[in-house]
């Protein structure tokens, strides 16, 4: 599986806290492989209300 997390601007904000991250499009995108099921999401240094997981 490959995860994004996106402002409502579509600007790639905070960072994964996976094993394994690689960059999509400018964007830093969570990789997780079987049997891997969660991810966590971290935006410490940033303002933003909400982000679309995708």
């Amino acid at each position: 599986y490959l995860l994004q997390a996106l402002s409502p601007q579509n600007v790639s904000v905070g960072e994964w806290k996976v094993e394994k991250k690689g960059n999509c499009s400018s964007i830093e995108t969570a990789i997780l492989t079987d049997p891997q099921t969660t991810a966590n999401w971290t935006s410490p240094n940033s303002n933003v209300s909400s982000v679309e997981i995708r």
